[in-house]
């Protein structure tokens, strides 16, 4: 299964702010290059209550 390009997977855990929810695009620089880009779709979750903070 192996071809001419291999690769590996890096898992990073970051903090991202964005004014605007919806379709936004991720650039990899290094030394000033950019290697790739990749779409990255925000969405907005509401925050659901637990029985337990409302009282109930």
């Amino acid at each position: 299964m192996e071809g001419e390009e291999k690769g590996v997977n890096i898992n990073l855990q970051f903090g991202l702010s964005s004014k605007h929810v919806g379709l936004s695009w991720i650039e990899v620089y290094w030394n000033g290059e950019m290697l790739t880009k990749f779409p990255v779709r925000l969405v907005l979750e509401q925050e659901q209550q637990s029985a337990n903070a409302t009282g109930q």
